[in-house]
C-alpha cells in the first residue's frame, strides 16, 4: 500500500483528531476488534485503504517515520469512559 493511493488527509489531521490505533496482541485485536479496527490511526491517513491492508499501511507509515496516536486498549477505554462523564 503506497502512501498516495487515495486522499490523504496527513498527519496533522490525523494527530489532531481523536482517532488513535490500539496496540497490543494480534490475537486479541482479532478477538476484540475485528477487521483491523485497531488500526484507527491509520485509517484517518488514507481512508480509501481496505481493512485487510491497513495492517501492511501501520508499518509503512513507520518506516517513514510518520506518527500515530497509539495506546492500550485498557487507556484507550478509560480515556472513553472520563471523557464522557
Amino acid at each position: 500500500v503506497a502512501l498516495q493511493d487515495g486522499p490523504i488527509l496527513g498527519p496533522r489531521s490525523a494527530l489532531q483528531s481523536s482517532s488513535r490505533s490500539i496496540a497490543e496482541p494480534r490475537w486479541l485485536m482479532a478477538a476484540l476488534l475485528p477487521l483491523n479496527i485497531n488500526y484507527h490511526g491509520e485509517h484517518h491517513y488514507n481512508p480509501s485503504v481496505p481493512h485487510y491492508r491497513l495492517r501492511e499501511f501501520s508499518r509503512e507509515l513507520v518506516g517513514r517515520q510518520l506518527p500515530i496516536w497509539r495506546q492500550s486498549y485498557k487507556k484507550t477505554l478509560q480515556s472513553l469512559f472520563t471523557s464522557w462523564w
